[in-house]
């Protein structure tokens, strides 16, 4: 018999060195929301801006003229177009001005939300607060200039009495809806801000 060993006594080959690799999961997908929230707000913005700077714009000029009332005759009848009184212009710049400036920093706040900026959650969050304040405030004091406005217009043909009501309710009636309209979007951020996903996904913007 020969020495020589035989297959079966033979050693098994070595293995080939094993590393350890993690596997690799499916690629994480950024959230859309920034994006969503970033353009609704600095569109809402720039509304905001361009709807303030005409106030501003409009009242400057109604300051400018002396007399209120703007006489034409159609039909043969007398008609009397009022405007809003020479007291209240200065309230309207004020609040045309405001809106502007509630605007730009919307504007501000939607470009951070874009890019992912940790700076615009607390800034968003002023926003919110000042801009429900505004809002209320806003609303009320035009409320106030609509009635003046209402109370000026000559009764008769023109403004009959029994109106007078309806008017008065249709002016309640704008009053909720410019609030309720006004709160909506920092009543918004305000929640969505306080959820703790978004806080989680927030807290990690660069």
């Amino acid at each position: 018999m020969s020495d020589s060993p035989t297959p079966y006594n033979a050693d098994p080959p070595a293995a080939p060195p094993t590393v350890s690799m993690p596997i690799a999961g499916p690629p994480v997908r950024a959230s859309s929301w920034p994006t969503v929230l970033g353009i609704i707000a600095v569109v809402l913005g720039g509304l905001s801006i361009v709807t303030g700077l005409w106030t501003v714009a409009t009242m400057t000029l109604f300051t400018a003229v002396t007399d209120r009332t703007v006489e034409s005759t159609a039909n043969g009848e007398a008609m009397i177009m009022t405007y809003p009184t020479a007291e209240s212009h200065p309230w309207m710049i004020v609040l045309g001005l405001g809106a502007a400036v509630m605007g730009a920093i919307l504007v501000i706040v939607g470009i951070g939300i874009l890019k992912r900026r940790p700076w615009a959650i607390p800034v968003s969050r002023a926003w919110a607060g000042a801009k429900i304040f505004f809002t209320i405030a806003y609303n009320l004091i035009n409320y106030q200039i609509q009635q003046e406005m209402m109370s000026t217009m000559p009764q008769g043909q023109n403004m009959p009495a029994m109106a007078a009501p309806f008017m008065t309710i249709f002016l309640v009636i704008g009053l909720a809806v410019g609030i309720v309209w006004g709160c909506a979007l920092p009543v918004f951020l305000l929640i969505w801000f306080r959820r703790e996903k978004i806080q989680a996904e927030t807290a990690e913007w660069a």
